[in-house]
């Protein structure tokens, strides 16, 4: 996460603290959490892939 500017390491932050309170609801459906942890995991992939995608690109968006 190093090569994360600040703002992106808020969002990566603020997925994981999802995450965390997710956890505090009542379950409702069986696979529930699984789709939302799998859902987190897409977004903050996004996320972690800005970095690489500067890089490649030299920054040009």
């Amino acid at each position: 996460m190093n090569d994360l500017t600040p703002n992106e390491r808020v969002v990566v932050r603020l997925l994981e603290a999802a995450w965390s309170h997710y956890l505090t609801l009542p379950p409702e459906r069986r696979d529930e959490a699984m789709e939302f942890r799998r859902k987190l995991d897409e977004a903050a992939a996004v996320v972690k892939m800005r970095p690489a995608h500067r890089s490649a690109t030299g920054g040009i968006v």
